[in-house]
């Protein structure tokens, strides 16, 4: 699982290179190829598929949005600083809802 803290290198706007190849993403901490990936990778497509909301978002608001946009994850996002604060995903919320907890935190 990701968390907050491996998202923090990344700029509001390149929340979508999450959804990139694997290969492209191994490259971003060289700088150089950071500022000529734009041009290899098509960013609105990414984007397209990349969900994010504000950390207000209603736990009810968030599930139907997911559904509605048939994502599997969504990024929680601080509302001021547009920083990642967290991920959601389908696997976390029907956890929720069922009430099951992960190993570690029984």
């Amino acid at each position: 699982h990701l968390s907050a803290s491996d998202l923090r290198g990344l700029a509001p706007d390149e929340y979508a290179l999450l959804d990139a190849p694997v290969g492209l993403f191994l490259n971003f901490g060289n700088v150089k190829w950071r500022k000529q990936s734009r041009n290899l990778l098509n960013i609105s497509l990414v984007k397209a598929r990349t969900m994010t909301v504000p950390k207000g978002t209603t736990f009810g608001h968030l599930v139907a949005s997911m559904a509605e946009a048939r994502a599997h994850s969504c990024y929680i996002i601080d509302e001021i600083s547009l920083k990642p604060l967290g991920l959601v995903t389908l696997t976390d919320i029907l956890r929720f809802v069922c009430g099951v907890t992960r190993k570690e935190e029984k």
